[in-house]
Formats: C-alpha cells, sequence, structure tokens
C-alpha cells in the first residue's frame, strides 16, 4: 500500500506544480507583485467613541493568520506575502467589523485601523460550560477558536475533521478509527449533532472501525465540542457533545470548490436565488480506496469505497422568519475473498426542516422535524485450515434497520439583560428490526483428526419500537455583572425501557478581571439503552436501564497576553449504573469482531474517570504559532468487585503543534502526539486430555482484568501546505507525512502457541503495530 502512496502522490504533485506553476507565472504577470520581499500589516480597534478595544479578535482572510488586539487596541501582522487583502475582526460586545481591499506591495509597511460598534450580546449567547471549544467560527474572539485555515495547515490523516479534533484536550482516538473518545468515553457515549440533528452513526468504513467521518469538513461552518458539564438543552450523553453547524452559503455569488487527495475526490457549489432571499449549498465526496487497493495488483485485494452527499437550502420568508430544507445521504461498502469472504453494505440518510421563527426582538422559537433511515447488511464466512484443508469456522448474516420519526421544538427568552429562559420538548417515534444468525464451530486437530470442540448458534429476529419523549427547561440569571449562572432540568422517557428519568444541571460562568474566566459545573447525565443498540451477536434481546453519570468540573481560562492564553480543568465523571458492553481486549482489527477470541462481556458495578487538562496556545499574528496540551487522568471501572483499568485509559497524555509561515506564503507545520500505552489483557489458555495420548488446546474466555500496559505511543507528524491566489480563484495545495518517524507503536497481540511436550504448551505472543510512515499530498481548487 505505501508504495503505491508514494507513486500516486509523486503523480499528483507533478500535476499540482504543473497547476501552480502556470497559474502562478500568468497571476504574477497581472496583478501579484513579486512574493520574495514580505511585508507588514498593523493598526488600531477602536469602537465609535475611539476607545482602544482589546482582545479583538482580527483575521487575515486567505491565510492561516490571526492576530488579537492589545491593551492599546493594536494588532499586528509581520511578513505576509505581498498582494489584496480583507480583515475581518471580531470581539463579544460589538457587531463584526472588516476592512476590504487592503493592498500591500513589496517590502511595504501598511496601517488600517478598524472601528467597531457595541451591541448588546443576548445573555443566552454566553458561554458558560467548561469544556467548551470552538472550531471555524469566524465570528468568535475566543483565541482558543481555531479557524478553518489553521486546521487546514495543521498535519491530519485523511483530511478528516473528526481526527483533527483528536488534539484537543481530553479527546483521544486511534490511527485506524475516526471515532472520538471524550475523557475515555466510548464513541457511543457523546451526541454528535448538524444543525440540531442527531447523526446516530456518523462513521464510514464500519468494518474497520469507523475509519472515517461521514462529512466533508468543507461543508462545515462550525464546530462546538464540549467536554462535559453541558446544560440540559443539550441532551443526555454520558460523555460530552460534538455539534456542527453547516457552512453558511454565501450570499454575494456563486462560487464552486473541487479537492483532490489519495482517499477521495469532493466538490462543493453554494449560491443564492430570489434576489439573494434564498440560499443553497451541497457537497460530496467520492472515496476510491478501493481503486488504491485494486492498483496494489494482489491477490483478492479489500474492496472498500464509501460516498456521501449533503444539501441545504435556506429561505428569508419574511419579517426574521427563515425556513431551512437539509438532507444528508451516506453508505459505504466492503467485499473482501481472502480465507472466505465478507460483504457488507452500509446507509445512512437523514432529511430535515427547520423554521426559526422570531416572537419579539427577545424571544424566538427553532421547530424542526426530522426523519432518519439507517441500515446495516453483513454477510460472510471466516474460515481456518487444519491439515492441508479449508474448513468453515464462522458464518454470519446481519440485517438490520433504524427508522427514526422527529418533530422539536426549543424556545429562547431574553428576558432581560440579566434573565434568560430555555426550555424545548421532542417526540421520536423509532423502529428497529434485526435478523442475525451466526454459526460458529470451533476446531482442533486430534491424533491427525479434525474434531469439533465447540459450537454456537446465535439466531435474533427482533422488531422494537417505541416512542421517546424529552423535556427540558432552564433559567440563566446573571445576579451581577461578572457572575453568569444556569440552572436546569431534563427529563426523558422511553416506552421500550419503560423508565423516566430527570436530571438536574448547574453551571456558572465568572469573570475574574479582563484577562480571567472561571467556569464551573455540575450535573447528572443519563443515556438510555439505545433501540438500534441490542448486542443482538452476542445474544442478548432484552433492553436495559439508563446509564447515569455525574459531572463535575471545574475550569479557568487566562489571557496570558502576547500572544498567549492558557487554560486548565479539573474535571471528574462518576458513572454509577454502567451497562454491560461487549468489547475486545486486545486491541487487533477483526471484519467478524463477534467472533474474535478476545471477546469479553465487560459488566462493570461503576466506574470513575478523573484529571486535570492543561492547554497553552500562542499565536501574535507573526510568523510563528503554536501550543501544547498535557492531561493527567486516571480512568478506572470495579469489576467483580476489583478495580481495574478500563479500555484505552491513558494516565498521560501529551500534545504539541508549531507552525512556522515562510514568506514565500508556504506554512510548515509539526504536530507531536504521545500518551501512555493501552491496559493490555493476557489471555489463558488450558491443555484438555480427550483421551490416551490425545490432546487439545482451549482457550478460555479473557477476563476484563488489565495486568500490564503496552509500550507508550508517540508519533509526529508534517505538513506544509500554501494557498495560491490567482485571477481565477485559489488554489490550495499540501502535502503530509504520518509519522514522520516510522515508530512502531502497539495496537494489540494475537496468540500462537505449540506443544513443547504433549501435555506443555508454550504461548507466544505476537505484536500488532498501529500504521507506519504515510505520505499523502492534496489540492483544493476554489472559484
Amino acid at each position: 500500500m505505501l508504495v503505491v502512496w508514494n507513486r500516486l502522490s509523486v503523480l499528483l504533485l507533478c500535476a499540482v506544480v504543473a497547476t501552480v506553476s502556470g497559474h502562478t507565472a500568468a497571476a504574477q504577470q497581472r496583478t501579484v507583485p513579486d512574493q520574495s520581499q514580505p511585508a507588514t500589516l498593523d493598526g488600531t480597534v477602536r469602537d465609535q467613541t475611539a476607545v482602544a478595544i482589546r482582545g479583538a479578535r482580527v483575521s487575515l482572510l486567505g491565510t492561516s493568520r490571526v492576530a488579537y488586539s492589545d491593551d492599546d487596541g493594536h494588532y499586528r501582522f509581520t511578513a505576509i506575502a505581498p498582494g489584496r487583502y480583507t480583515l475581518r475582526v471580531a470581539r463579544i460586545g460589538y457587531a463584526p467589523g472588516s476592512a476590504d481591499s487592503i493592498v500591500v506591495a513589496v517590502g511595504e509597511h501598511v496601517a488600517r485601523d478598524v472601528q467597531l460598534t457595541a451591541v448588546i450580546v443576548p445573555l443566552s449567547q454566553v458561554t458558560i460550560t467548561p469544556g467548551s471549544y470552538t472550531l471555524l467560527d469566524p465570528a468568535s474572539a475566543s483565541r482558543l477558536t481555531l479557524s478553518r485555515e489553521v486546521l487546514a495547515t495543521t498535519p491530519q490523516l485523511g483530511e478528516d475533521m473528526f481526527r483533527a479534533l483528536n488534539r484537543l484536550p481530553g479527546l483521544s482516538g486511534s490511527d485506524f478509527s475516526a471515532k472520538i473518545r471524550i475523557r475515555n468515553g466510548g464513541a457511543d457515549e457523546q451526541l454528535v449533532t448538524l444543525d440540531g440533528l442527531e447523526l446516530i452513526e456518523p462513521y464510514h468504513l464500519k468494518d474497520f472501525d469507523g475509519a472515517l467521518s461521514m462529512l466533508d469538513g468543507e461543508s462545515i461552518g462550525r464546530v462546538s465540542v464540549t467536554t462535559g458539564g453541558f446544560t440540559a438543552a443539550s441532551g443526555n450523553r454520558l460523555a460530552g457533545l460534538l455539534q456542527l453547524e453547516s457552512a453558511t452559503p454565501s450570499t454575494t455569488r456563486s462560487r464552486a470548490a473541487v479537492g483532490l487527495s489519495l482517499s477521495n475526490l469532493r466538490a462543493r457549489t453554494e449560491g443564492t436565488f430570489a434576489r439573494g432571499r434564498g440560499s443553497w449549498l451541497a457537497s460530496g465526496r467520492r472515496g476510491y480506496l478501493d481503486i488504491l487497493f485494486k492498483l496494489l495488483h494482489e491477490t483478492n485485494p479489500p474492496d472498500p469505497s464509501y460516498s456521501d452527499v449533503f444539501g441545504k437550502v435556506q429561505y428569508l420568508l419574511g419579517r426574521g422568519h427563515v425556513a431551512t430544507v437539509e438532507g444528508l445521504v451516506a453508505g459505504d461498502r466492503l467485499s473482501l475473498e481472502d480465507g472466505g469472504f465478507i460483504r457488507s453494505n452500509y446507509g445512512n440518510r437523514y432529511v430535515w426542516g427547520t423554521l426559526r421563527t422570531p416572537i419579539t426582538a427577545r424571544a424566538f422559537v427553532t421547530t424542526m422535524a426530522s426523519f432518519s433511515h439507517l441500515s446495516w447488511n453483513r454477510d460472510g464466512v471466516d474460515e481456518q485450515r487444519l491439515l492441508s484443508q479449508s474448513y468453515e469456522r464462522v458464518r454470519i448474516a446481519d440485517r438490520r434497520t433504524l427508522n427514526v420519526s422527529s418533530l422539536k421544538q426549543d424556545v429562547t427568552i431574553d428576558v432581560s439583560d440579566r434573565v434568560s429562559l430555555f426550555a424545548g420538548l421532542e417526540m421520536r417515534g423509532e423502529i428497529a428490526d434485526y435478523a442475525y444468525s451466526r454459526i460458529e464451530k470451533e476446531r482442533a486437530v486430534v491424533s491427525r483428526v479434525v474434531v469439533v470442540l465447540d459450537s454456537t448458534n446465535i439466531n435474533a429476529a427482533l422488531h422494537p419500537q417505541g416512542t421517546r419523549a424529552s423535556g427540558y427547561v432552564s433559567l440563566r440569571l446573571r445576579p451581577t455583572s461578572p457572575v453568569t449562572t444556569e440552572f436546569g432540568l431534563r427529563a426523558d422517557r422511553h416506552t421500550w425501557t419503560d423508565q423516566l428519568t430527570v436530571a438536574p444541571r448547574a453551571n456558572v460562568a465568572w469573570n475574574l478581571g479582563a484577562r480571567t474566566i472561571l467556569r464551573a459545573a455540575w450535573g447528572h447525565y443519563y443515556q438510555a439503552h439505545s433501540l438500534q443498540d441490542l448486542s443482538v451477536v452476542d445474544g442478548d434481546t432484552a433492553f436495559v436501564h439508563a446509564e447515569r453519570a455525574e459531572h463535575r468540573v471545574l475550569g479557568v481560562e487566562y489571557d496570558v497576553g502576547h500572544g498567549w492564553t492558557a487554560r486548565m480543568e479539573g474535571f471528574e465523571r462518576r458513572t454509577t449504573s454502567p451497562r454491560a458492553k461487549y468489547v475486545n481486549m486486545e486491541g487487533t482489527l477483526d471484519v467478524f469482531p463477534e467472533s474474535a477470541p478476545d471477546r469479553v462481556r465487560f459488566a462493570p458495578t461503576s466506574a470513575r474517570v478523573h484529571g486535570a487538562e492543561l492547554l497553552a496556545r500562542y499565536d501574535d499574528g507573526g510568523r510563528i504559532r503554536g501550543g501544547a496540551a498535557i492531561v493527567r487522568s486516571r480512568a478506572t471501572a470495579v469489576v467483580s468487585g476489583r478495580e481495574t483499568p478500563r479500555p484505552y485509559d491513558e494516565p498521560l497524555a501529551l500534545t504539541m503543534d508549531f507552525a512556522y509561515r515562510t514568506a514565500k506564503g508556504w506554512t510548515i507545520a509539526a504536530a507531536w502526539t504521545s500518551h501512555s500505552g493501552w491496559p493490555s489483557v493476557a489471555p489463558t489458555f488450558v491443555i484438555d486430555t480427550l483421551g490416551p495420548g490425545r490432546y487439545a488446546v482451549r482457550r478460555l474466555d479473557t477476563s476484563p482484568f488489565a495486568t500490564g500496559r503496552f509500550a507508550s505511543y508517540q508519533r509526529l507528524d508534517f505538513r506544509a501546505s500554501r494557498a495560491f491566489q490567482t485571477s481565477h480563484g485559489r488554489l490550495n495545495v499540501w502535502a503530509d507525512v504520518f509519522n514522520a518517524l516510522n515508530r512502531a507503536n502497539q495496537r494489540g497481540n494475537w496468540y500462537s502457541y505449540t506443544f513443547t511436550a504433549p501435555s506443555s504448551l508454550r504461548v507466544t505472543a505476537n505484536r500488532e503495530d498501529f500504521l507506519g510512515i504515510l505520505p499523502s499530498i492534496g489540492l483544493g481548487w476554489e472559484f
């Protein structure tokens, strides 16, 4: 695979160089000055009374550059390439401002002041939740907000936004999967939404543990991540939230973009109609990993493919009423024949409409109706070879569907500058179908004869359905100017579990001066057994009561000055009624995980995750930016009265990133990722005596108690990227090197055994690693 990847990289790089050379040469002859001599742009941000504004976020559009105004309102960009620029300025409490058509010549110093107009920020829009991170938000003034340009210049694998999020403190993942674990929570313990709609399973390539996310990052306009302590309006999940908002279409003219990388081809288009009252956005991707595997010329290569299409139409009905209709269709398939076969096909279809209705200048209602359809289809046979013959070890037939119809309404009322009220209701009807069968036979060679030692036959044909009713109410108060509090109550009832849960929650934010914000949260969080989440592959056919977690979070954010910002948080999450789950303890990939020998029922009576996180970032608008995050934590569970580390526990995690902007317009970035090795569980093998001189090896059910750890995980990534402005649009090019040091990071073991004597056994652990060095390149064209 690496050989083909390298060859395609060279071919694509040649195409990029040729394209860039042609366009940039022509553009330089027309409008772009010599970029060998950098220039400087600075100025002052003031309000309408000429008072300097401190902490304003100044973005240099078309680049990854961001600066913040100091105590005197002054901002500064150094070492920028000559050209034409636009400034975008944002600060909480002020309407966004901009400065257009700023022409910077070779070696020139240009001064441009920007004036902002003070506005009253509704109390409902103030962030009071600790552990919150915002990405891609051009209106945000927070120094911890990562812009699209910053993300585009940060090393990442597969251009996958979910993977890029794993660099945030408290979030983790793996090389093979785009799934995110929030403070050691499972991928199913976080709520993922797109424009308010829950995305039930937002991952492609499900047979490979969700290797890619289901959304093209170019169609996303804002990302909000909450790692704990979220408010009553934000739903019920044990760990956290990932809230996505689609991009706002252009209101000036139609635009389009295409992109090409070694994993997918993507396209996006947007525009307006009805004299600007309506707008539309459409994007799509087609992955061609199947083509790459075929180029290897291997016997029976895997044939994975995926695609997704997102569309959005928005229309202004008048007097502030905005109607939006959206749709998302995604699917992936896999065909593999090697020692058996697997054929799978998965589909995700979502359609939803939203109406935002203003009641008064301080109150509005959002109503959303939606329908979701998900399907899982999987067939396969796994074979084993004994005495030069192949035997069918496992045969699986899996058919599942889920249909969800939902109607919900949310009300926000800013009663005054010191009081806000939030309330909402949702009704969901859900229907699921399960049709699953598995025949499994364990064979061994005894006296040169193949015999069946054990057999398993699991069949399930279930049609569960039911309704879920949810409601919440929250009161946000600002008793004094520096302090904002919110107290909320949420109730959820699921008919298939016949359970009503009531969850109280409280949050507080305290401005301890112009530079420091203290945030704290406490609350109960219930996660019901989802209708589509019965583990029928392991023989479960009954739903159980909801899990409950209690969050305690305390965080402080401090603007150090001179381009530095720091955040520190302490957290604890106690789960008192965790649901038993089936997990594969050895960390290896298997397309039939339910039949893998390391499958175990993990049934703790309680669980706890606690620790501290420290994040520091630097960006003063100059050539250098960077940041670092360190997390010390402990994730444990109590099983059969004994405490053991939870799977994927990382007591120490460290991430660092550094970027340098050259005078030629290139951004060279490096990122370091390191964390403790995951807990390991050693299996137990025993010898069964079947008769005189006849022995067979049997593996006992794996114990869920961790007895060791793998070596620490360490990885260094690089990326070089640049945006070329031409008369026909903007060309973005990048080149990545994943795991540049080619470090062997262990992800698991598989075990083999040999008889050293008729009744003596030697077991060997065979190491399996994550990805080695992996280069890739890509380009995107916006016009």
